[in-house]
């Protein structure tokens, strides 16, 4: 793992910083539940914030089936998350996947320490890991509530991959822990033929709320929903938001 005071040098001096003001992300831990293979799984999702440095993981276990993915990254200036290394283990309903990626900021390049023989694959400003642009649509949400479009570029070592949010407007959403506002956005990457519905919560930091997987006509959604929230400290309940 790169050194993280190196990485906000190389932030600094490759133009990521802006000089907006400092944001107030917060620590959680969220339950989500999720239908994999036909079962119902519980998705354990925690984010930890220790100064500049953010860390993003989920885990998954139902069965046979196992996954954990982990992103380290840091936000710069309160603007720009900027990826370290990530982490993709995953077994049982598919092909077992396991990847390591860390990137390097200095020449721009990102490797998948699973794959040596695998060239390191060159990397425009600002791409991101699976995990960390959605750090980064939270943060950029923070900083400007009212955009219409977000537009991402992911990497898995291989290939880069281009991420669309668009608005589609404002919705009340009936939860396990309560109602929230949200907003609702609709996911478009032109390498996938599924429709995706994001739901977010202004008042958790823009924190995710729920998915709708559609993937094809007239399919049932395959449906990602929060369950359980402890946020910045709190937990929170129908009864106590």
């Amino acid at each position: 793992m790169i050194n993280l005071k190196t990485l906000l040098l190389f932030a600094t001096a490759l133009g990521f910083t802006s000089g907006a003001q400092a944001i107030d992300l917060r620590s959680y831990e969220a339950v989500y539940q999720a239908k994999v293979g036909g079962f119902k799984v519980k998705i354990l999702r925690s984010f930890q914030v220790q100064g500049s440095e953010l860390t993003l993981s989920t885990n998954a276990k139902k069965l046979f089936f196992k996954r954990h993915e982990k992103s380290v990254s840091i936000l710069s200036d309160g603007v720009s998350v900027i990826p370290s290394d990530y982490v993709y283990k995953r077994k049982g309903f598919g092909k077992k996947r396991n990847r390591q990626l860390q990137f390097n900021w200095e020449d721009a390049t990102v490797v998948d320490l699973k794959k040596p023989k695998q060239a390191a694959l060159s990397l425009p400003q600002h791409t991101q890991d699976k995990l960390s642009y959605q750090i980064q649509m939270r943060v950029d949400l923070m900083n400007s509530p009212s955009r219409e479009l977000l537009e991402y570029t992911a990497t898995d070592a291989e290939r880069l991959i281009y991420v669309n949010f668009h608005r589609l407007g404002t919705e009340v959403l009936d939860t396990p822990l309560g109602e929230f506002q949200t907003i609702k956005f609709r996911q478009e990457r032109p390498d996938k033929d599924t429709t995706v519905f994001l739901w977010i919560a202004p008042e958790l930091d823009y924190l995710l709320i729920q998915t709708d997987e559609i993937k094809k006509p007239g399919a049932k959604p395959q449906r990602l929903l929060l369950k359980e929230l402890s946020i910045g400290g709190k937990t929170l309940t129908k009864t106590n938001r």
